[in-house]
């Protein structure tokens, strides 16, 4: 795999090579990662071999200094997106999780230093694979691909959550950030996690509104 830092002029800078041990590597995308850049694809271990995921932080000067491997995430897999989030990048492209469905939309988070974060898979009938990512407000994301449940393949947009489920599944439970999750009711938190929404209840004898104490998670005001 072969990346080319290039100036405005279209002149090439810095060249960075991201060698395989055996087989073959291949860069699919590129994101700025402070003053170098972060790389990924997919490899092969031998020449014959299913291809495998891995990324690759390249600094300024076209020096690799890590290359971490994902070989457990799925077999065979491609990176073919990647977009910088809160605390690291969020990866997408396909792996074959099931046999039986084939490829499944992939999307994985790393931390800046490669370290494997979140791993989403998404499996239909047939084939998908997301191409783009991009990042919204609150660490959210977007992808898009395409997916060949119908024929000819439809074009799939999803978002998803800080955790990476996408929204229309029932694991995402609609849940972006804690103001999101208020029930209204003085005596129990709003709290946000990869589970959904959760409203745990204050103490009993915990203040709430207008001086008034909570009781059995309601607010009892004095007489």
């Amino acid at each position: 795999g072969v990346a080319v830092l290039l100036d405005s002029l279209g002149n090439a800078v810095n060249l960075a090579v991201v060698a395989a041990p055996q087989g073959n590597t291949v860069i699919h995308a590129v994101a700025k990662s402070g003053s170098g850049w972060l790389v990924a694809g997919s490899r092969s271990v031998t020449k014959s071999s299913s291809p495998l995921l891995w990324t690759a932080s390249v600094s300024a000067k076209g020096v690799v200094t890590s290359h971490p491997t994902y070989d457990k995430v799925a077999q065979p897999a491609a990176f073919w997106g990647v977009a910088p989030v809160p605390d690291g990048f969020a990866l997408v492209g396909a792996g074959v999780v099931a046999e039986l469905f084939g490829a499944d939309g992939l999307l994985v988070k790393v931390d800046p230093w490669g370290n494997l974060g979140y791993v989403r898979t998404q499996a239909v009938v047939q084939e998908q694979v997301w191409r783009a990512v991009v990042p919204v407000d609150g660490g959210s994301v977007v992808t898009v691909g395409a997916s060949s449940l119908t024929n000819p393949a439809n074009m799939t947009v999803q978002r998803h959550n800080v955790w990476g489920y996408a929204l229309c599944d029932a694991d995402a439970k609609a849940c972006m950030k804690a103001s999101l999750c208020t029930d209204d009711n003085a005596c129990t938190a709003n709290d946000c996690s990869a589970k959904g929404c959760a409203a745990p209840a204050f103490a009993d004898g915990a203040t709430c509104s207008d001086d008034g104490d909570c009781v059995s998670d309601r607010c009892r005001k004095p007489d």
